[in-house]
């Protein structure tokens, strides 16, 4: 920043102009921090250095609008006070220590660190108040994994640093970064359940078969659900009720869709009879109900449910909070199996657009949002729309998460398939086999998930008729990724 530029330029000149070998050394250290920061800065983020040093261009260029709390928070401004601000505040009162000076010099590093504090504590709440919500859990892991490093170190069998490892899985969660988070939710299940807290325990392996489930392991997730269902004894408390639908979320993933009806059913009555109809509690419970109903057939009922629930929660959480965004994604998925594809287009470009402004263009949300909307112009038969933007998601899955993640996976079969219908059968077998042979280096050859990898493209890249193809394609097939992909706060 210019005005900090200049004063520790004047240090530097105030240093040597002591014209001792040590205030030499204090000058070089000062120059030496000046040119790492710069070369960090240049580095990592070029053009916020050149927008701070660049008056006239601030005034050309508009940039997005911040808040004074977002702007001081910025991934930059932690950059500067790690790089320069708090290692030259450090030098500078050293030397005013020995040569003499205000004593108010070491009040900049109290100020330094204060700013750095600000920036790893305030930066997710900050952005997530703005509607931020890509940046806010960026933020969030961030903060959470610099609090657990500290404290595993520190206190490493502390209550605080179980908190701090659950946190930080909650945050990768919300990011889709399974395969990290499930590695903390696994050490956080073994701690609690060696402990005598059997809440602690219970809720710790309902989370943990919550992420199995997004890792495609459903039936291990319901194996675990089952038995922390088992162990609760207080079938109507919270706790239980969360457990059950959680529960009941899992067997519709493994086809138990009766069973989990009913299990749901029972889990929104009673939350129903203990809180407001527009509690978040009893809004997710409708929400985890309107799938199910969608998944057993019963459009109708799906539509209805699904209807009151986007309108309570726009006007509990806002148009732009995520159990909204994915309320309107389970409409637009009902109305898709009705037939009615325009509504359906419609609703799921707003989502997308929405996404794209508040969590960024390649979050996992907006990612799941640009399959979602290929998907009803498939079925509106926009075939050449829907193939660039599933194009688009596979590239950008596999640039954030790899080929053989779970969801990239699953694009690539969409992909696949897609490319088999419209006659692009060199290039679907180009993608089967670059993902199958990954998947063999990745888990072994003989690895059920390598075996379900390969029987899925089996199915759409050996010869049949084209009609079978693009039975894919039909409502029945439509949004089934959408459910499955909910946020799902545990």
């Amino acid at each position: 920043e210019p005005r900090d530029i200049f004063k520790d330029w004047l240090f530097v000149g105030l240093a040597l102009s002591r014209r001792t070998c040590l205030s030499c050394v204090f000058a070089v250290i000062a120059i030496g921090i000046l040119l790492g920061s710069n070369i960090h800065m240049r580095h990592h983020y070029p053009r916020d250095l050149s927008w701070m040093l660049m008056p006239v261009k601030q005034l050309c260029l508009a940039r997005r609008k911040e808040s004074f709390l977002a702007h001081n928070t910025a991934p930059v401004k932690l950059a500067l006070a790690l790089t320069e601000d708090l290692p030259q505040a450090c030098v500078q009162s050293l030397f005013v220590a020995i040569y003499g000076g205000s004593s108010t010099q070491v009040l900049f590093i109290a100020l330094s660190c204060m700013k750095i504090l600000a920036c790893v504590v305030l930066r997710g709440m900050v952005l997530e108040n703005e509607d931020r919500y890509g940046e806010a859990f960026e933020a969030e892991e961030f903060y959470y994994r610099v609090q657990y490093s500290i404290l595993s170190v520190v206190l490493p069998n502390s209550p605080w640093t179980l908190q701090s490892q659950s946190k930080l899985a909650d945050a990768l969660y919300h990011q889709g970064r399974h395969l990290e988070e499930v590695s903390h939710r696994e050490a956080v299940a073994a701690i609690c359940t060696k402990s005598d807290d059997l809440k602690s325990s219970l809720s710790a392996r309902s989370r943990l078969a919550h992420t199995l489930s997004k890792l495609d392991q459903h039936v291990r997730a319901v194996e675990l659900l089952e038995q922390v269902v088992k162990e609760c004894g207080h079938r109507d408390s919270p706790d239980a009720l969360w457990f059950q639908d959680n529960l009941a979320m899992a067997l519709s993933r493994v086809g138990k869709h009766e069973e989990a009806l009913q299990l749901k059913r029972k889990v929104v009555q009673t939350r129903c009879e203990e809180f407001e109809p527009n509690h978040p509690h009893t809004l997710w419970s409708q929400s985890s109900l309107a799938k199910t109903l969608t998944d057993v057939g019963s459009y109708a009922e799906a539509l209805a449910v699904a209807e009151k629930l986007v309108k309570a929660s726009q006007e509990t959480m806002g148009a732009n909070h995520p159990d909204t965004l994915w309320a309107q994604d389970n409409l637009a998925i009902t109305l898709d199996h009705l037939g009615r594809h325009d509504e359906a287009l419609d609703l799921k470009k707003e989502v997308l657009k929405r996404r794209k402004i508040y969590f960024g263009p390649k979050h996992k949300f907006t990612l799941w949002s640009t399959g979602s909307v290929a998907d009803t112009l498939l079925a509106m038969g926009e075939v050449d729309e829907a193939l660039k933007l599933r194009r688009r998601e596979v590239k950008d899955r596999q640039k954030i998460h790899g080929i053989i993640f779970a969801d990239t996976i699953e694009a690539q079969l969409k992909l696949a398939t897609l490319l088999m219908a419209m006659g692009h059968k060199d290039e679907a077998i180009e993608v089967q086999n670059k993902v199958v042979k990954l998947s063999r280096e990745a888990f072994g050859p003989n690895n059920p998930d390598t075996l379900r990898v390969e029987r899925s493209f089996a199915e759409i890249t050996s010869p049949g008729p084209t009609q079978e193809i693009w039975s894919f394609f039909s409502p029945k097939h439509l949004g089934c990724g959408a459910h499955g992909a909910h946020r799902g706060d545990v």
